[in-house]
């Protein structure tokens, strides 16, 4: 896992075909919404608990060439240490000990959390905790054949001329890796959901990332999934050959199970539950370049499978 981080390291930025970093073919998982609770928060005791329970986990998967992170990673993004019971980041860094130990490359975007407090502390703590990112919140990472856009989805809290240039960032990027025979498939992450059933099953969404991200994404061939998270449980919809993912398994589920959802778009699969994602190179006779996602639940110290679909 060493030899993974200093590959990383060594493309650098703008390595390749003009991708920001380069990863080796293998196993990745997702994750986000691992912020600590408020201290009123109901299950905090054994919430806190949970969290170094699942990044041992995500660990301990075999061939994992590195962990994507969609947001909400500190509970108040300008703070590092506590106070009076609110956690900053160094119970991000307490609870991913296992993942640094191991050498594996964490690849994160910013939450709403995470501006959350000073903003410019914040931004600050962000960048001390991913030295690798050069602050950048917006980059592209490879990974065998697949590319994943990382963009930042907090638009309200970003300058206009930042805004802008990472509208730019997409669309030129976009265009490059259509034009890049090396590249066969595209998914982007960030953390607000384009499409989310949160309570009582009403469908919400994000006009301004729907215009911004999704619109030009779509546009693209290639493009076959969008990851975020946000609302804390895991839902797939699929539309167009293009697969809508909320993965915001790391937090405590917000509702309650009986609610029944209201398909937003296409076909539908909804499961509150603790879970991350992990994408692997599908390994079956006859199948050629495809990727296998499974959504991995947490019941009750076992990881069964909740839910798997492919990616061409």
């Amino acid at each position: 896992m060493i030899r993974i981080f200093l590959f990383i390291l060594a493309a650098g930025v703008w390595g390749g075909q003009g991708y920001d970093f380069e990863l080796p073919a293998g196993r990745v998982v997702i994750v986000s919404d691992t912020n600590r609770k408020f201290p009123a928060a109901i299950q905090q005791k054994n919430f806190d608990r949970f969290l170094p329970i699942l990044f041992r986990r995500i660990a301990e998967e075999p061939g994992v060439v590195g962990m994507f992170h969609a947001g909400d990673i500190a509970l108040i993004g300008g703070l590092k240490k506590p106070v009076m019971g609110l956690t900053g980041w160094d119970a991000f860094r307490q609870d991913t000990h296992f993942l640094r130990r191991r050498g594996i490359p964490i690849f994160a975007v910013r939450g709403n959390h995470d501006y959350r407090g000073s903003k410019e502390a914040a931004l600050r703590n962000f960048e001390e905790a991913f030295p690798h990112l050069k602050g950048k919140g917006h980059y592209s990472v490879k990974v065998g054949d697949s590319l994943f856009l990382m963009l930042d989805s907090n638009l309200r809290h970003l300058p206009q001329a930042t805004r802008a240039d990472q509208a730019h960032w997409l669309g030129a990027t976009l265009a490059r890796a259509d034009a890049d025979a090396a590249v066969a498939r595209i998914g982007a992450i960030f953390h607000h959901p384009p499409y989310a059933t949160p309570l009582r099953g009403l469908a919400v969404s994000y006009p301004s990332v729907i215009r911004e991200f999704v619109e030009p994404i779509r546009s693209s061939p290639k493009s076959v999934l969008i990851v975020s998270g946000h609302s804390h449980q895991y839902e797939r919809q699929l539309a167009k050959g293009l697969n809508f993912v909320v993965a915001g398994g790391g937090n405590t589920p917000h509702w309650p199970k009986i609610l029944q959802p209201r398909p937003l778009v296409g076909r539908h699969t909804r499961i509150i539950d603790f879970h991350y994602l992990r994408i692997f190179p599908t390994e079956m006779p006859g199948v050629l370049k495809e990727l296998t996602v499974e959504m991995v639940r947490y019941a009750g110290g076992r990881w069964p499978v909740g839910h798997r679909f492919f990616l061409p």
